[in-house]
């Protein structure tokens, strides 16, 4: 009987889940529809430029395909018009695409020729956020110096032109790589003042990444019920922006926290949820990590078999994305 209310619990759960995606893809697909029936009517190039570049930020969230298709339509267009400063912009958009497919050497390429583009028409805000996003492969590579480099780099700049996002995004950058090294005090240093910031210039879209953060040094501290409450602020944030990358990964970190406060049949049933978003959008690592994650669930309930096989699918998966945190040294 506990075992028929568990499954019954986790399923009802994840159905509740389900259609709020759903909700959310309706009213997304709506706007795209919108932006379609603009492109058999706009009458310049720079307009159809635009509207492309709107359709595919639409899908960057949601379906990675159908962004980078939307993007190409625009880089190749800013291409041919020789809008040098729209191509740096679109080939940002690409990379990070890229980077929420996992597909980190793609990512690395389009961040570098933007860059280029950047410092060859004197963008200072564009140097700045190629310069961050160079910084975020390098940390994901395990390369925390060079990352913390390129983020000092993006700190300087964006202080020089003023620019408070930019040195939100810094600061929130710089603690990520102090969180990575376990210096715990360093990192809610920098992410207090991004958060602080943000209050002042008035700017909340990035907060929930950062409560997200906050999270994991809390859980590292063993302070599982407060990271659970920053976690909690972060979700309700991402899912109103149906941000689903970022949806997996704290609901990946909530299972994680359940699994640490030996809730198992809580982290089982976030670590479902995690990885059935992964699995959506064609998020690589968080498909791995999750996998993992829920291995460690049925190694502590004694299913070896079932764990073992989802610790082997997670390491075929870090062996091709070069993902070293999930790999032993």
């Amino acid at each position: 009987m506990k075992t028929q209310k568990s499954i019954l619990t986790i399923s009802v759960t994840l159905l509740s889940f389900i259609f709020l995606h759903i909700t959310a893809f309706t009213l997304n697909r709506h706007k795209i529809d919108s932006l379609k029936q603009i492109i058999t009517t706009v009458n310049s190039d720079s307009s159809l430029c635009k509207t492309y570049s709107e359709i595919a930020k639409l899908f960057q969230y949601t379906n990675a395909d159908s962004a980078l298709y939307y993007y190409r339509k625009a880089l190749n267009l800013a291409d041919s018009l020789g809008l040098k400063k729209h191509k740096a912009r679109f080939q940002n958009d690409i990379g990070m695409v890229y980077y929420h497919k996992s597909n980190y050497d793609s990512a690395m390429i389009y961040f570098e020729e933007s860059l280029k583009i950047n410092k060859e028409t004197g963008n200072k805000k564009g140097i700045s956020e190629n310069y961050l996003n160079i910084g975020i492969i390098n940390k994901v590579f395990g390369k925390k110096d060079t990352a913390l480099f390129y983020f000092k780099k993006a700190l300087k700049i964006s202080k020089e032109n003023n620019d408070k996002l930019g040195i939100a995004k810094a600061f929130k950058n710089i603690g990520n790589v102090y969180l990575r090294q376990g210096l715990y005090d360093e990192a809610i240093h920098y992410y207090q003042q991004a958060l602080n910031l943000n209050k002042d210039a008035g700017i909340v879209s990035m907060n929930a990444n950062i409560f997200a953060n906050m999270a994991i040094v809390y859980t590292n501290l063993e302070e599982y019920n407060k990271a659970l409450d920053y976690n909690e602020k972060a979700l309700k944030i991402k899912k109103e922006s149906n941000e689903k990358r970022a949806i997996a990964i704290i609901l990946g970190n909530m299972s994680v926290i359940y699994f640490k406060m030996a809730n198992y049949e809580k982290a089982l049933e976030y670590g479902l949820k995690a990885l059935e978003t992964s699995k959506e959008i064609g998020y690589t690592e968080g498909i791995g990590i999750n996998l993992e994650n829920i291995g460690d669930v049925y190694m502590v309930s004694g299913n070896y078999h079932k764990a073992l096989e989802l610790y082997s699918k997670a390491l075929k998966i870090y062996k091709k994305i070069g993902y070293k945190h999930g790999l032993a040294v």
